[in-house]
């Protein structure tokens, strides 16, 4: 050994004074008294008593309100598409003529009936929207519907409702046909007997045009039931929580 090296305990000294000193981890313990089975058997029997079932009824309720949507939405499309498609088909004389079986013309029998369908279908899906729904949406669907029934009244005699309406065809439709589709439809074109008076050659093609742009705008209704919360049903994130939490 060189007399030069120092001891080794004087070694030993400078590292331990050059080096931080070194903290001890001490691990937590599991407490001696506490069984880890009971421990996991409460922690199951809460998944199962608590969480499960808010996430199972959320899971249920959300099915529930997907159903509820797209029946209604199935019963606008057909309604709607009854009512506007019908009209157009008895501006172009598709059906027998109520005077005269024989030829076809002005059928009224298919026109009352086509009025008494739509307007308990349209009632049906209101009382639906008022129970499920915000008043927004069911206030957008009776704007909607008041503007159908008073559309397809524009293929019979009347005159009353026809300016209201013209008016608001072109407020809400009027990008979507041309000005004059909407001007020849301001004077009626059959008379109380069902005969052609003024000019049905003009307005029976405005008709399908500004029916057609009707149909289309019937989206704006469907948007509001897909972007809405029925209520009723746990579907939202707020839901799950006062489930999980009924206490706050």
């Amino acid at each position: 050994m060189s007399e030069h090296a120092p001891p080794a305990s004087a070694a030993t000294e400078g590292r331990a004074e050059g080096a931080a000193p070194k903290t001890r981890r001490h691990r937590v313990q599991w407490p001696a008294w506490l069984p880890k089975t009971v421990v996991f058997t409460a922690a199951l029997t809460l998944l199962t008593a608590w969480l499960f079932p808010a996430l199972s009824r959320q899971w249920q309720d959300r099915q529930k309100a997907r159903e509820l949507k797209a029946s209604l939405i199935t019963q606008i499309g057909k309604n709607t598409s009854e009512a506007l498609i019908t009209s157009s088909f008895l501006t172009g004389n598709r059906f027998p003529s109520s005077r005269d079986p024989a030829r076809r013309g002005w059928n009224q029998e298919v026109f009352n009936r086509l009025d008494l369908n739509w307007r308990t279908s349209s009632a049906e899906v209101e009382a639906q929207l008022r129970a499920y729904f915000p008043e927004r949406v069911a206030a957008r669907w009776v704007a909607y519907s008041d503007l159908v029934w008073g559309t397809y009244r524009l293929v019979s005699d009347n005159k009353s409702a026809r300016p209201r309406t013209i008016r608001r065809l072109r407020s809400e439709i009027g990008d979507r046909v041309e000005a004059t589709q909407l001007d020849a439809l301001e004077v009626r074109w059959i008379d109380e007997a069902g005969n052609p008076v003024g000019n049905p050659d003009r307005a029976r093609p405005a008709y399908f045009y500004v029916s057609i742009a009707l149909l289309k705008r019937r989206s704006v209704v469907i948007d509001e039931i897909l972007h809405s919360h029925p209520a009723e049903f746990n579907t939202r994130p707020a839901d799950l929580a006062r489930d999980l939490l009924p206490f706050l």
